[in-house]
């Protein structure tokens, strides 16, 4: 079954996939039942025929692993600062904090939000 990311609900616990079936003659949505709720999802990356690398917003990289209509979801780093962004090479997930916090925040408008930072974690192969 080929999955395309479609939509995230940003208030955190449906993730809305389009489905191309043999049955329909255009792609479907498909409400998906998570297995843990989603705090601001980001940015995502396929990491093979039904997984996703996805950052959450709260400082939370997670892979997703598609069946039928479940989404397992299981974080692989968290404690991070506002993580907008995710890629995956040579058997690595890499995050980045956005620290966006710093720009949306007016508590935090013209303080410095010290180094921005990427991390490394290795991904597990299934």
């Amino acid at each position: 079954m080929a999955q395309l990311i479609k939509k995230c609900r940003l208030q955190a616990t449906i993730l809305m996939v389009g489905v191309v079936s043999a049955y329909a003659a255009q792609p479907v949505t498909v409400e998906l039942k998570l297995s843990q709720p989603l705090t601001r999802p980001d940015g995502m990356r396929a990491i093979g025929k039904n997984r996703l690398l996805m950052a959450e917003n709260s400082g939370n990289m997670d892979i997703v692993t598609f069946s039928g209509q479940n989404a397992e979801i299981k974080t692989i780093k968290s404690g991070l600062e506002a993580t907008p962004a995710v890629t995956a090479t040579r058997g690595l997930a890499w995050i980045a904090e956005g620290k966006l916090n710093y720009r949306n925040d007016p508590k935090l408008k013209d303080k410095d939000p010290g180094t921005f930072k990427i991390y490394a974690v290795p991904l597990p192969r299934s």
